[in-house]
């Protein structure tokens, strides 16, 4: 299946113009078509222009259409793209069949333009046809957002979704715009989510907050502590002062409590862990009209574009009051169709086409804003089944055997002190960091720059205090007994032991059952360790060892920290850090210069490793979890290991390394890189076989391929 995906591109050109330019670019093609930027008078998007054609949805589309294909040139590269896919699926099944993917990028500096109804954009060459009605065309509205935090799509997931309908038993006493607020049909609105959730047979499960639940704080802490993938919200909402508001709940008694737009975007930026996708559906009052035209219309697209800019990977929105009828048919589709491949702007077509067929005459309503490049929910290896399935069989095999190695990366932790770019992040923010904007999420030039101004320890405590820091953050209201007189090593404890008890894929717990008699990690906590003491097996506790390697040659090479005699096995396990430790600070790697003095130290003082360790590098199937192909620790600890030995990774072993997606959001084409990266020349000639996936789907799948076997931890 090959798409082709035609970029329009709207931003300020001063302070009365705009500018517009198009590409047209193929998944796979080495070359883009573009067209010369075209430069327009800011009046085409003038509102006394179009409020006379609300009630008239093709003359709304027409006049839109003249504002972003305004030459003869960008028409014809449109209609070009839209031929070259009708040819291509000329004949093809549905499995083979490609997409027209046109994504409208707005410019941040013009908000205001999410305001026009984009979805009605009709080509006056074609006698007014709407352009998005059938599947031909899949259209995006794409958000640019200048502070990203790096997107980790998950792979195929049990998407699970918080239903929030939030019905205050007030409203009449609310008349915003000179109207009174009407009851909300709870009933209906509940059928109609049931009808989207409600099928067991698909992948999607659902909580739903029951009347005198839907308080700002109580929907806060839900998506916190149970990290949804989908937040589904209906609520009143009006389009104030610039501002959306929105009708919550205050309290279990029900009474309205207004929340701006605003705050609650704000709010969802600081969670962990953001749900990938917002559904913000029209309330439906009772004995509610369809009137298309009344100004408090826009709260939700303004709300969702809020969403996005906060960072939620995509939104769902209603530009109108989508009728109970349309809704009831939409809705359902929506998410029926989303559950098969994870294709949002799919979804949104074959969902809007449903009404269509139907006759809707409000099938332009629902809105898809987003900042997925692939336009894709999740990631991961959908199509490489049977391949994964024969790298696992591998896998299982030498964990049976006790010939397995995991060695564990920065991701493992991800969940609990959040990702390494979003500390680079803070920490360029914080500290004034002067380079180059595209080097602010790589941690160890961000660590590196504070080394050079504050001396060489300082990153090092300032990680612990941030990490301190942020645990506290995010995990006092939720886990009793913390508090900053904790240390850090305990929060960590607790907090992961707390994520254990509540996810049986937690990686840690996952791994911890496996039974392997080394683990070798690059991360300073001591969470693996905590794991592996809550293992019980006939009775008895594991009783885990802890090391550290003194790259930096500051001890005698010995192995006197472990008793005399002591082997690694099933009963007690070696956890071993490689890149240093909260218990020795002193050697965790953190910037660029500690990677290349790493480098020198690894083959240096490789005689300070245990023994036992040396040689599961050598001779072990090493599995490699928590890793990116592109970090640092990853390039630098493969490095190592093959000047070490030259051969450990060519050799009789095979290797599995399961790496997280290219993020969507940061990389134009994350396919293409996921190639790229795989054919990088420091895996030329290794044994090392590539898993894409999300830890804990990865992690569900390793536990239910070893649920009847047991491995005999043999060192």
């Amino acid at each position: 299946m090959t798409d082709s995906v035609f970029e329009v591109n709207l931003y300020r050109w001063g302070p009365d113009h705009y500018a517009v330019d198009h590409r047209l670019s193929r998944t796979g093609s080495a070359a883009d078509r573009r067209t010369e930027q075209t430069v327009r008078p800011l009046a085409d998007f003038d509102r006394g222009r179009f409020e006379p054609l609300l009630g008239d949805a093709r003359a709304y589309g027409e006049a839109l259409w003249g504002t972003i294909f305004p030459t003869r040139e960008s028409q014809d590269l449109f209609v070009q793209a839209v031929t070259e896919v009708r040819d291509a699926n000329d004949g093809a099944d549905d499995e083979r069949r490609g997409y027209l993917r046109l994504r409208l990028c707005i410019g941040p500096e013009m908000p205001n333009l999410h305001d026009l109804r984009w979805e009605t954009l009709s080509d006056p060459g074609r006698r007014g046809r709407p352009l998005f009605l059938g599947q031909e065309t899949l259209f995006s509205r794409y958000v640019v957002v200048g502070d990203q935090r790096q997107l980790r799509l998950r792979g195929r997931p049990r998407l699970r979704a918080l239903v929030v309908i939030a019905s205050p038993s007030d409203l009449d006493r609310w008349h915003p715009g000179g109207r009174a607020l009407a009851p909300i049909d709870l009933s209906r609105e509940l059928g109609v989510a049931e009808a989207a959730f409600g099928n067991p047979a698909h992948n999607l499960a659902p909580k739903v907050l029951a009347p005198g639940e839907a308080t700002l704080e109580n929907i806060l802490d839900h998506l916190r502590r149970d990290e949804y993938d989908i937040f589904y919200l209906v609520c009143h909402g009006q389009f104030l002062r610039g501002e959306p508001r929105l009708w919550l709940e205050e309290d279990s008694d029900r009474r309205a409590e207004v929340v701006s737009g605003s705050e609650l975007a704000d709010r969802i930026r600081e969670l962990p862990r953001r749900p990938l996708l917002a559904y913000l559906a029209s309330c439906q009052s009772a004995g509610a009209g369809e009137d298309a035209s009344r100004g408090d219309l826009g709260a939700l697209t303004s709300l969702g574009f809020r969403l996005a800019q906060a960072g939620v990977p995509a939104v769902v929105a209603m530009q109108g009051n989508l009728s109970m009828a349309s809704a009831s048919m939409f809705t359902p589709a929506f998410f029926q169709e989303l559950e098969r491949d994870g294709r949002l702007d799919r979804a949104v077509a074959v969902a809007r086409d449903a009404l269509a067929i139907r006759g809707r005459p409000d099938c332009w309503m629902p809105v898809l804003l987003t900042r997925l490049n692939s336009g894709r929910l999740w990631g991961g290896n959908e199509g490489r089944g049977d391949q994964i399935e024969a790298i696992l069989d591998g896998l299982v095999g030498y964990l049976e055997t006790g010939e397995c190695t995991p060695i564990l990366g920065p991701g493992v932790t991800d969940h609990i002190i959040g990702p390494r770019d979003e500390i680079a992040r803070r920490w360029a923010d914080t500290f004034r960091y002067p380079m180059a904007a595209s080097h602010r999420e790589e941690l160890p030039q961000v660590a590196q720059f504070l080394a050079v101004n504050h001396g060489a320890a300082f990153p090092r405590s300032q990680l612990a205090a941030y990490l301190h820091r942020e645990i506290l953050r995010q995990f006092s209201g939720q886990i009793e007994d913390l508090s900053p007189q904790t240390s850090l090593d305990e929060l960590a404890s607790r907090v992961g032991r707390w994520f254990r008890s509540r996810d049986p894929n937690e990686p840690h717990r996952v791994l911890a059952r496996l039974g392997c008699p080394l683990y070798i990690t690059t991360n300073p906590d001591t969470l693996m360790a905590d794991a592996l003491e809550e293992e019980v097996e006939d009775g008895e506790a594991r009783e885990p060892r802890v090391g550290t390697f003194d790259w930096k040659g500051q001890e005698d090479p010995s192995e006197a920290a472990f008793p005399m005699g002591y082997k690694p096995d099933r009963r007690k396990p070696l956890v071993y850090h490689l890149f240093g430790s909260f218990t020795r600070r002193d050697l965790i790697v953190l910037t660029q210069d500690d990677y290349f003095e790493y480098l020198i130290g690894a083959t240096v003082h490789s005689k300070s490793i245990p023994a036992t360790v040396r040689k599961a590098l050598n001779a072990s199937s090493l599995l490699f979890v928590g890793f990116r192909l592109e970090d640092w620790k990853f390039r630098v600890l493969l490095q190592s290991i093959m000047n070490r030995s030259g051969q450990s990774l060519t050799g009789d072993y095979n290797h599995v390394a399961v790496q997280l997606d290219p993020e969507d959001g940061q990389i134009q084409e994350p396919e293409m890189a996921r190639r790229y990266l795989e054919k990088m020349g420091i895996f030329r000639g290794t044994r090392i076989n590539i898993i894409w996936s999300d830890l804990p789907s990865f992690m569900g799948r390793l536990q239910d391929r070893l649920s009847s076997s047991q491995p005999v931890g043999i060192v």
